[in-house]
């Protein structure tokens, strides 16, 4: 099983304000708490573009800096969705799914400051 938590302590850009980058200064661990409601209400606040390069996989994305969701709420839903995801495979890979409402949610396992792509699918009923 991969482990998905390598990047455990996230550093900030003074410069830019943003997560990477080089003269990087430690912000902290991470140490967030599960909670539905704060992720049902980031995700209404989004719109989700339906990946039309993979119409065998369909599925709907959103993108770090081009969503409404601040850089802090991105890491946390990435973050809840690592920490706290069901691992399944699809293809070759294993990727931990957090399950909400009719959704399943995803990223592809980079290092969080290197993860720009949030995605989910619907549940099959």
């Amino acid at each position: 099983m991969r482990n998905y938590l390598n990047s455990t302590y996230l550093a900030i850009n003074p410069q830019t304000n943003k997560i990477g980058s080089k003269n990087r200064k430690v912000i902290g661990k991470m140490n967030y708490e599960l909670n539905y409601d704060k992720l049902r209400g980031m995700i209404a606040r989004c719109q989700w573009t339906f990946a039309k390069t993979m119409p065998f996989a369909p599925h709907e994305y959103i993108v770090r800096g081009k969503c409404p969701l601040t850089e802090e709420e991105f890491l946390y839903f990435v973050d809840m969705q690592r920490r706290f995801g069901k691992e399944e495979r699809w293809g070759r890979y294993n990727f931990p799914y957090l399950y909400i409402d009719d959704y399943k949610y995803w990223t592809m396992g980079a290092p969080y400051e290197e993860t720009t792509v949030i995605n989910r699918a619907r549940v099959n009923t």
